[in-house]
Parts: structure tokens; C-alpha cells; sequence
């Protein structure tokens, strides 16, 4: 009697409409979150090889002229390739940066929060 008690309430639920509404939406929602993360990591990945490659031509570029003490002098950016779990989640990638200054042995880190420290407390939502 329980048991019968039980699975009719249980379907009441399930089969009601305020269920089968709020479980499109929340679909709805899961899904155009994932398509998000989709967007962003591809739009890093493609900044990320344009970086790369642009930084790549200019070393090349220093080297066939033979300047080795501009090529210590210059300041070239070493960047942070994307994670894949970005589609996910992007965590703090927006607020710590995505390259590192470099000149000559020297690592320069620059990220907006050491513009803005708040960010470091309170990160941008996913």
C-alpha cells in the first residue's frame, strides 16, 4: 500500500506540467551553457595560436638579422595555451591573463589584478 502510495505521487510529479517545463528550461539552460564555453575556448584557442605564431615571427625575424642584443632586449610575451576543461568552466583564466611578459631573464607579470585586486576576491561569474 505504501509502495503503490509512493510511485503515484512520484509520477503526479513527474508527469505534471510545472515538471515537464522546468526540466525543458533547465535543458534549455545546461545546454546554451555548454554552447558558451564552446564559443570562448574556441575564441582563445584562435588568440592563443595567433599570439603564438605572431611571437614566433618576430623572434625569427630578430634572428635572420643577426641582432642578438636586440633580441635580449626586446620584451616578448610568453603565452598560456587554453585548457580544455574551458568549456566547461573558465575559472579565473579572464581575471589572471593569459601571457607573461618576458626581457632577457627577467619574468614581468602582468594580469588585470594587479590593476584591480578585488577581482582576486570576487572572480567573475561562469
Amino acid at each position: 500500500m505504501l509502495g503503490h502510495l509512493i510511485r503515484k505521487e512520484i509520477l503526479d510529479h513527474i508527469l505534471s506540467l510545472r515538471f515537464i517545463i522546468l526540466s525543458s528550461l533547465g535543458a534549455i539552460a545546461i545546454w546554451l551553457s555548454l554552447y558558451s564555453g564552446y564559443v570562448y575556448y574556441h575564441a582563445y584557442l584562435k588568440d592563443y595560436q595567433l599570439a603564438q605564431v605572431a611571437t614566433e615571427d618576430r623572434i625569427r625575424q630578430l634572428m635572420v638579422a643577426d641582432n642578438w642584443s636586440e633580441l635580449t632586449a626586446v620584451v616578448f610575451l610568453v603565452h598560456k595555451p587554453p585548457s580544455s576543461m574551458s568549456i566547461f568552466l573558465r575559472g579565473l583564466d579572464p581575471v589572471l591573463g593569459r601571457s607573461i611578459s618576458t626581457k632577457g631573464a627577467q619574468w614581468v607579470k602582468e594580469s588585470p589584478i594587479a590593476d584591480e585586486p578585488i577581482l582576486g576576491v570576487f572572480p567573475p561569474l561562469d
